[in-house]
């Protein structure tokens, strides 16, 4: 099959650009052609921004792509936002379209559902998110805010999302925050596939009794929980990232000796690290679309205490492969820790066992090369029978 990825990179590097990367990887290893299209954020911001409703640039570069590659589907991973729904118009049904909502930017200008420090999901209730421009969730900025929402309630009206043959969700509950949604598209229309890590776990690696938190440095992944829980705690945590609260998480790393921020780290040293802990924290305070890092640690038989909100909710079991703790609230996150840590090693070596299952069973390469294939092949055919009746 001929496959074209389309993806424009984010200023930090997230769970979205590595997916990218790993499907990539995964398509061609099965023998695959497949070619990827990326659009920089970083060059010329504001045309960028002034053109998402629709960018000529990425028109033109999409048609020129199509035209050289001839791909079977073309999917797609963000359009936001040198990329804009001016790539779907450019396939004009000559492949199908398959395009991942890693999160929720074609609903909701704060592309999060999250606002002033915690979920906001008032966008969802109109096809033009104009509430949300009174709330500023992009930026703090009203003005930048009302584009956005003027270019996802000119989407909606406009039908390109028609054009779409699958979108592609993560969990049952990201699938199902969409369809409660004004976001024009059809039931039929969502296939719900989770992402997978190819994480495995080395021989020679010891267990200690630290926590480990890895990922962004944001407000929405509750970096402020997280550190308001351990400081002051018996507990020595780990944090592994980078981002916009860099600053804040060294001041507090640096004041508080039983938390130690690591900051960037690449593959291998992450898979060690997890390894090594006695348990992940994913403390997210949003309504996150999945948690890559949740299914990193069960590939290397590491429980999760995480937030119950969002895939969270859904990727940990509570009290089977993990923990959950009430979200945004420190006082639950460190009693989830503090039960964790009490359990004798006979319980912890079962809840690490079933992680491991819990990897094996649905987050594997192979496993989701069948999901994605199944998904590529029925949007196909749905293209080229809507082709042919043109």
């Amino acid at each position: 099959m001929r496959i074209l990825l389309i993806h424009c990179a984010y200023q930090y590097l997230g769970g979205e650009d590595i997916t990218v990367v790993k499907e990539l990887d995964l398509l061609r290893s099965k023998g695959n052609e497949v070619e990827i299209l990326l659009f920089a954020n970083e060059s010329a911001p504001l045309a960028n921004l002034l053109q998402l409703p629709f960018n000529i640039k990425s028109y033109r570069a999409t048609q020129k792509k199509i035209d050289a590659f001839k791909p079977d589907v073309v999917h797609i991973h963000n359009l936001h936002f040198s990329g804009s729904t001016s790539v779907i118009y450019a396939v004009k049904k000559r492949a199908a379209v398959v395009y991942t909502l890693h999160n929720y930017r074609l609903i909701c200008p704060s592309g999060t559902l999250f606002n002033n420090g915690q979920p906001y999901l008032r966008s969802m209730e109109t096809a033009f998110p104009l509430k949300a421009v009174f709330n500023r969730v992009y930026k703090g900025s009203w003005l930048l805010t009302f584009w956005l929402a003027l270019t996802i309630g000119l989407n909606n009206i406009s039908g390109v999302w028609k054009q779409v043959n699958r979108f592609i969700v993560l969990t049952n509950d990201a699938k199902k925050l969409i369809e409660k949604s004004k976001l024009s598209v059809i039931p039929a229309q969502l296939a719900v596939k989770p992402n997978f890590t190819d994480y495995t776990a080395k021989a020679d690696v010891v267990r200690n009794s630290h926590f480990l938190y890895v990922g962004r440095l944001s407000d929405e992944k509750g970096i402020k929980v997280l550190l308001e829980a351990f400081v002051g705690s018996p507990y020595t945590l780990d944090i592994i990232g980078d981002g916009p609260y860099n600053e804040y998480v060294k001041t507090i790393a640096e004041t508080h000796a039983n938390i130690n921020y690591c900051g960037f780290q690449d593959k291998q040293a992450i898979t060690t690290a997890m390894q090594q802990c006695t348990a992940l924290i994913f403390p997210s305070i949003w309504y996150e679309t999945f948690g890559l890092t949740i299914i990193e640690a069960f590939a290397v038989a590491t429980p999760v205490i995480a937030s119950n909100i969002g895939a969270a909710s859904a990727l940990v079991s509570h009290c089977q492969n993990g923990l959950h703790f009430e979200p945004g609230n420190a006082n639950s996150l460190i009693q989830a820790v503090h039960q964790w840590a009490g359990y004798p090693d006979e319980i912890k070596s079962r809840y690490r066992q079933n992680a491991m299952k819990t990897y094996q069973e649905h987050y594997t390469p192979d496993h989701n090369y069948e999901q994605l294939m199944a998904i590529y092949n029925q949007a196909i055919v749905e293209n080229h029978a809507s082709y042919s009746k043109h």
